[in-house]
């Protein structure tokens, strides 16, 4: 099949999924349950039940037990994370949302602007922390802290805790851009080993690359668009800014997993 050509902006497109998964969040204000019920972490979407995979794992660790309802919930974002990738947490993540236009509207942050090292250690440390942990302490860890369902929360009850919570990972974006998305959130981790050799993923056009770096300047994930090794597998979120700045069209979505860069042609470095 051939690749998804660049028609129209890939970011403008984003934003509409991203604002209608915010209202979302306040269907249930309206009065149309049959929509809509729940949060990111829980819900029924038209009748059918939606959870996100870490919550689902945990709570069946917690309780030591499988649950066929639980896994079956999970299941469509298992699946469109391994089609995908990471892609639930550039479209739909609603704390990813708001760190994006914390930094629209603040243009100056980070304080900060050395880039961190590449890793994905710390994200997948946590998530196997909370994973022992929940099967340890008999309650679903992160879940129950998670700043996703904490600002799902504030939308129903506004809750000051939760909005205090939400506060903080807002207020890591001062230190370096997306903080909380690429050093400590493990539901993203997790989507991103889940979808670690996705179907769909951006690539990159080698005949049409100069190599001007725009791409990689705009990504902040620091991630290399249409490059190889596990750090881009694992952290790109697909959300095609690289897609929509790259005036050559060098990039693009593709079911091909990856175009082969020619190293000796191109020099930005593939590594890890």
């Amino acid at each position: 099949m051939s690749a998804i050509k660049k028609t129209v902006s890939v970011n403008l497109v984003r934003r509409f999924v991203q604002i209608g998964a915010i209202l979302l969040l306040m269907v249930p204000w309206f009065g149309v349950p049959m929509i809509w019920t729940g949060n990111y972490v829980a819900s029924h979407l038209f009748g059918i039940g939606l959870a996100d995979p870490l919550a689902a794992i945990e709570t069946m660790l917690a309780s030591r037990a499988f649950y066929l309802t639980s896994f079956l919930s999970a299941l469509p974002l298992i699946i469109m994370a391994v089609i995908l990738g990471r892609v639930f947490c550039g479209w739909v993540c609603p704390v990813h949302t708001l760190l994006e236009w914390a930094h629209t509207a603040s243009p100056k942050w980070p304080f900060s602007k050395k880039p961190m090292k590449k890793s994905i250690i710390l994200p997948t440390s946590i998530l196997l922390v909370s994973l022992i942990g929940s099967l340890w302490i008999a309650i679903p860890l992160f879940t129950t802290v998670s700043p996703i369902g904490a600002l799902s929360r504030v939308f129903y009850f506004g809750m000051v805790l939760e909005l205090l919570l939400v506060l903080i990972v807002v207020l890591l974006e001062f230190f370096q851009p997306m903080f909380w998305c690429r050093r400590l959130c493990p539901v993203g981790i997790l989507y991103g080993w889940l979808g670690v050799g996705k179907l769909v993923g951006i690539t990159l056009d080698n005949d049409q690359c100069n190599d001007c770096g725009i791409c990689q300047n705009e990504c902040s994930m620091q991630v290399e668009p249409g490059g190889k090794g596990i750090y881009n597998a694992v952290s790109c979120m697909s959300c095609g800014k690289c897609i929509t700045v790259c005036s050559r069209n060098a990039l693009r979505f593709s079911l091909k997993k990856y175009w082969k860069r020619n190293e000796e042609e191109h020099g930005i470095p593939t590594q890890l």
